[in-house]
């Protein structure tokens, strides 16, 4: 509509197929005979809609922002209680009778700031408020294990030349990420020590909700412009900060708590790469 304001929508249907371990799964029948009952159910579908507006801020630099829906149906669920969707499945074999009727949503508006190379640096942050929920076989909507309400990105890059020509470069690069934390099912504490091993509550969906994953990460480049080749050396630093972001909880039969498992700490790695 102007040279700096651009306006945009689309539509689209989609369709996934989950693991393979889902649809190889045996069940035992009573008679003892074995079968694979999810062998044909129907590959996950979506409509995707999605309306856009660009803002041209300058010749480098652009404001984007976004607003979309996603309606997710023919999701293989479990037809009985505890009306469990495999739209929070990650992986694992299924040794239960599925049938296609689950449905979800996932809606939210994003916004994101970029600024492309130019003056030896560039910039993008990004940011995400949204909501992830699914629909159990009664009707009940319940949030799915994604559902972490919100999520922001971002990354900064900076180049410097050195050497006598000014023919080297040393590129400082970081980027950080910040999102909702997971949602996981609660445990039923009673009933753990009471069976003596873990046992989740089911019916009510994720109702709990880890704590925010944060993480910083810098790389640094030295990179050495020769006429017949070019040597790269990087440090590559995730995690900068070291943080303890929660990979999972669990209910430990051994102390009759609920420990923390986390991701990966502070990681170094140097690399070398030499291009003729």
């Amino acid at each position: 509509v102007h040279p700096k304001h651009i306006f945009s929508a689309g539509f689209g249907v989609h369709s996934k197929k989950e693991s393979m371990t889902l649809y190889a799964g045996r069940m035992m029948l009573d008679d003892g005979q074995l079968i694979q009952p999810n062998m044909n159910l129907e590959l996950a579908k979506a409509r995707h809609y999605v309306v856009g507006y660009k803002f041209l801020l300058s010749e480098n630099m652009d404001l984007k922002l976004e607003a979309y829906y996603q309606d997710l149906y023919d999701i293989p669920a479990y037809p009985e209680s505890p009306y469990f969707s495999t739209i929070n499945s990650d992986y694992g074999f299924e040794g239960n009778k599925l049938s296609n009727y689950g449905t979800a949503y996932n809606k939210g508006i994003e916004f994101s700031l970029e600024k492309q190379l130019s003056r030896t640096y560039k910039f993008q942050v990004n940011g995400t408020i949204y909501e992830s929920k699914y629909r159990n076989l009664p009707g009940t909507l319940l949030h799915t294990k994604y559902n972490g309400s919100y999520s922001t990105n971002g990354q900064l890059s900076k180049e410097f030349r050195v050497g006598r020509n000014k023919e080297d470069i040393i590129r400082v690069h970081s980027r950080y990420i910040l999102f909702g934390g997971m949602r996981y099912l609660p445990v039923d504490i009673e009933q753990s020590i009471a069976n003596g091993y873990q046992v989740r509550i089911l019916e009510n969906g994720f109702t709990e909700k880890s704590p925010d994953y944060f993480r910083v990460d810098l790389l640094v480049k030295y990179i050495r412009n020769r006429k017949k080749h070019t040597t790269e050396w990087g440090l590559d630093i995730m995690n900068l900060t070291n943080r303890k972001n929660i990979l999972y909880m669990y209910w430990d039969r051994n102390t009759h708590e609920l420990q923390n498992e986390y991701q990966n700490p502070l990681i170094p790695l140097i690399s070398c790469r030499i291009q003729f």
